[in-house]
């Protein structure tokens, strides 16, 4: 057959060949120009790339947009290899030009000349001259950081660091200064992104102060709606003392004043507000009638005769005493009930549990001598017969805040309705790139003081509330906002601690189970229930029978591992931070477990680290250098 077709010379083979010939050369170009416009295109956006992130590392250098727009393009070109740059047309939209918080898009046209594909063969067959090419991509330049600083000011941070000679708190309020000023610095350059870092302040002890100045504010329980608004307060009792002419009436989950004996104030609701605003002390006295001298005769008898004459006496000024607030709330408030303590839900009035209660401390019982008691600050005077003045009537008694109030507390322990609130109030997300916010935060890391125990998931849930568009606090940016990191760095020198009161000295009745906090008091079950708030939502086999020191911290520590697993899925990145911790520690282990995984950073088993640091005083700012490192960051998104 072969040798047939070698042979034939019919012409019609010829004919057919000239006559496909065209077709197979154009395939073949078609071909080769398809493959060289691929990598043109690929050069391209290779070229796009790295001007984009070439041009977000000049923007932290200060650079100018005309700057950073013609440096931009001078690197697009240099870098587009087979791509002659006259063929294409680079568009660059910075943050400033896009209104974003960081992504800087690049557009480019790029115009392929086929090589085979010539302008007569294309004109011949009714192609295109050339191709059109559109593509984008988006760059991002360093995130926009929100970073909530929750540190432990509790009473042993007052004790000297090891490897150092400074105290604790000193070792960390100079490290958090320099994280602040070092990030601060930096972003400081990125003139084209709004807000590129913010940082919040989170002081805790015992519990987690949210400001006075928040009273009003629509997230606080101003109504006393929250379950927990009205634990250890019997309102019952001043119909007790006073019928019905003063007494307190409930509506739904509110107690308002009834009765012709409140004057004005009838039908004002009864709350904690209300009674820090009500309490009332001598503060001085104001003269009603001013002293003055009286003419008055004077008789004296002299020798059997009586002699007379007008003689001044004075006559002493009639006063009268003045009263004035005896406690103002200091802006210490009470952990929510589970699961709104753990879960970083907002507040919202028509939630009446995911309201924020503030914290009021009972005067704690006594035998009617204003004696020593832990949290004894007032005389106890309960009405009626004296065999029925039981500790649990003296505690819940409500008349004794209605009296005029003792100039000051009888036992020096920081008595009083503040009871274990110990820290400086939260300051909300700052600008650090503007010197004046950026002060506002290192004035509340210098304000910080030791004092009081340790609640490590109280001052997280409150890191996490300042990061939220949602009440309490709303300056974070929205979770949708891919660009921005929501950072909590959290510090402890010490387990979670909620003080078990032994003894009948301290806890007559055991009616108390522990000291006042955050969780008010542990012999208080919640909300009519079977178990105090502190042990609600914790694994099946949970003791909730047993009080103790042991049990109360093992509570704590479960609701912080819940708090940590749900702020994770909301997208936060936690660092954890172990201060001179004891080998072995238990709370090491939490705080361990805690922590965010690294985006940058893996072990020898290429495994992400954990953000977690086991720091002593001496190695404190390394650590916070390190935290520093692992915030910077550079990727291309799309």
């Amino acid at each position: 057959m072969y040798r047939n077709f070698a042979r034939d010379k019919s012409g019609n083979f010829a004919i057919m060949f000239a006559f496909l010939l065209p077709a197979f050369i154009m395939a073949a170009g078609f071909a080769i120009d398809l493959t060289e416009m691929q990598r043109q295109r690929h050069a391209t956006v290779y070229a796009m790339e790295a001007a984009g992130i070439a041009i977000g590392r000049q923007i932290e250098e200060g650079m100018s947009d005309d700057e950073l727009k013609a440096y931009g393009k001078k690197f697009f070109e240099s870098n587009l290899g087979p791509v002659d740059a006259d063929q294409t047309d680079l568009q660059i939209l910075l943050p400033t030009d896009t209104g974003s918080d960081g992504d800087i898009k690049l557009t480019t046209e790029l115009q392929f000349r086929p090589l085979f594909l010539t302008e007569s063969l294309a004109d011949l067959y009714g192609g295109p001259k050339d191709f059109t090419f559109n593509t984008d991509i988006k760059v991002r330049t360093k995130n926009t950081a929100e970073i909530a600083l929750v540190l432990d000011n509790s009473g042993s941070m007052d004790n000297k660091g090891s490897g150092s000679n400074k105290k604790r708190l000193e070792l960390l309020k100079e490290a958090a200064t320099y994280l602040v000023n070092e990030l601060g610095d930096d972003a400081k350059k990125i003139k084209q992104i709004v807000k590129p870092v913010q940082f919040s302040v989170v002081p805790f002890a015992a519990s987690v102060n949210v400001g006075p100045q928040n009273a009003t504010a629509d997230w606080m329980d101003k109504f006393g709606d929250s379950p927990i608004h009205h634990e250890n307060f019997n309102w019952d009792s001043l119909k007790d003392a006073w019928g019905d002419s003063k007494k307190a009436v409930k509506t739904g989950n509110r107690w308002y004043k009834t009765g012709n004996g409140w004057g004005a104030e009838e039908g004002e609701a009864l709350t904690r507000f209300s009674l820090y605003n009500g309490m009332k002390k001598q503060i001085g006295e104001q003269v009603i009638e001013a002293g003055h001298y009286e003419s008055q005769p004077v008789c004296r008898w002299w020798y059997g005769r009586q002699y007379c004459w007008n003689e001044n006496t004075w006559v002493p000024p009639v006063t009268e005493p003045i009263y004035g607030p005896a406690e103002a709330w200091q802006g210490c408030v009470e952990a929510r009930p589970y699961p709104y303590n753990v879960n970083g839900q907002g507040a919202s009035s028509s939630d009446p549990e995911s309201l924020i209660v503030p914290m009021f401390a009972n005067d704690e019982t006594d035998n009617g001598d204003n004696g020593w008691w832990h949290n004894n600050w007032l005389d106890d005077d309960y009405p009626g017969d004296p065999s029925s003045y039981t500790n649990l009537k003296r505690h819940r008694d409500m008349v004794k805040y209605f009296q005029t109030l003792p100039d000051s507390h009888s036992s020096g322990l920081d008595q009083g309705p503040n009871f274990s609130c110990t820290t400086t109030p939260i300051t909300p997300l700052q600008d650090v790139t503007k010197t004046d916010e950026r002060d506002v935060v290192l004035d509340a890391i210098d304000a910080m003081q030791a004092n009081g125990n340790t609640n490590v998931p109280e001052g997280m849930a409150w890191g996490w509330h300042t990061l939220t568009k949602d009440a309490p606090f709303s300056e974070g940016r929205p979770k949708t906002d891919q660009n921005n990191d929501k950072v909590i760095i959290v510090l402890t020198d010490g387990a979670n601690t909620y003080t078990h009161l032994p003894g009948s000295y301290y806890d007559p009745d055991g009616i108390k189970k522990s000291t006042y906090a955050a969780h008010g008091y542990m012999g208080t079950n919640y909300d009519g229930g079977s178990k105090p708030r502190l042990y609600e939502g914790l694994s099946s086999g949970f003791p909730t029978g047993a009080f103790n020191d042991t049990q109360y911290t093992a509570a704590m520590d479960e609701h912080m591992q819940q708090l940590c697993t749900n702020a994770k899925d909301d997208g936060i990145i936690i660092f954890s931070i172990a201060l001179d911790l004891p080998s072995g520690s238990g709370a090491i282990d939490e705080l361990r477990e805690c922590a965010s995984e690294s985006r940058f950073r893996k072990d020898g088993s290429g495994n992400y680290v954990k953000l977690f640091y086991n720091a002593t005083g001496g190695q404190l700012m390394d650590v916070f250098k390190a935290i520093a490192d692992e915030l910077s960051n550079l990727r291309i998104v799309s």
